[in-house]
């Protein structure tokens, strides 16, 4: 098995690790320090083609779907400005599963601008009560004459302050455990909408905040694929998020070394430099 990088990748590597370290490390700490959505970096990022890595090249993405190159990225991102990969991630989800599971409508309307880093959709998943356990999830959708009426809360919903719209799961079928969730595409100007931002230390330029919704009427169009299906599609999108987070981890740490051995090269101490100390 060839484990290494092809040219595609490794040209891309190269391309975002000269615009992140020419570009964004040496603002990183000016933007981590304000709640401010860095929409001018996003759209830089997206014209790298990062954000169309799993769009399909009908929505202005990638011929070719690629998990790896979507690592690659946000590790280069990363070692830079940690805050600026991570604003990545959710145009990465939401581009996935529209591409597998969304209707045509869904698509035209929301990949074009995902792509282009021009509008954010956030993922509601998680809930106050049982986390991301799909089985007791308390948010409910109801079919009505037209469609669906949603009722209940999310928490912890990466970049929510500043998105567009969220792909909602809500319990349809009270029967079915983690089956009878169904995913819904829900812009967030809908009435019976309040969303709430999370005070957080760190993180502020991508945000972190809750989403209420009290008898949100949804058209049945709103639905993404199958009802009932929800759960495992956003499951199946997951699997790659996770080493995606556990690379923008990386790129920080490498970066962190990277600095920390140069401090101790030019640093000087007690007639030397701190390199020249065992210690050290």
């Amino acid at each position: 098995m060839d484990i290494g990088l092809t040219e595609e990748q490794v040209a891309l590597r190269d391309v975002v690790r000269t615009y992140a370290r020419r570009e964004l490390a040496e603002t990183y700490l000016e933007r981590a320090r304000v709640p401010k959505f860095p929409w001018a970096e996003h759209r830089q990022v997206a014209d790298l083609g990062v954000l169309g890595l799993l769009a399909g090249e009908e929505w202005g993405g990638s011929a070719e779907l690629d998990y790896v190159a979507c690592g690659v990225a946000m590790e280069e991102l990363a070692y830079a400005d940690f805050n600026i990969a991570n604003c990545v991630l959710p145009p990465l989800i939401i581009s996935s599963i529209l591409r597998e599971h969304g209707s045509e409508e869904q698509k035209e309307r929301w990949l074009p601008p995902l792509v282009a880093g021009e509008s954010m959709v956030a993922l509601g998943l998680t809930e106050p009560d049982s986390g991301s356990d799909a089985a007791a999830m308390r948010t409910v959708a109801e079919r009505t004459a037209t469609g669906w009426r949603l009722d209940g809360e999310k928490t912890s919903i990466t970049a929510i302050p500043f998105a567009e719209a969220a792909v909602i799961f809500a319990r349809t079928d009270k029967s079915w455990g983690a089956g009878g969730v169904s995913a819904f595409l829900v812009p967030l100007d809908l009435d019976g909408i309040t969303m709430g931002a999370i005070a957080d230390p760190g993180w502020l330029p991508v945000g972190r905040g809750t989403i209420s919704m009290s008898g949100v009427e949804l058209p049945a169009s709103a639905l993404i694929g199958t009802e009932g299906d929800g759960f495992r599609t956003v499951m199946r999108n997951f699997d790659f998020t996770r080493p995606l987070l556990a690379l923008t981890a990386i790129g920080a740490a490498q970066a962190t070394l990277d600095e920390t051995v140069e401090h101790v090269r030019r640093r000087p101490a007690f007639g030397s430099t701190l390199s020249r100390f065992e210690g050290i």
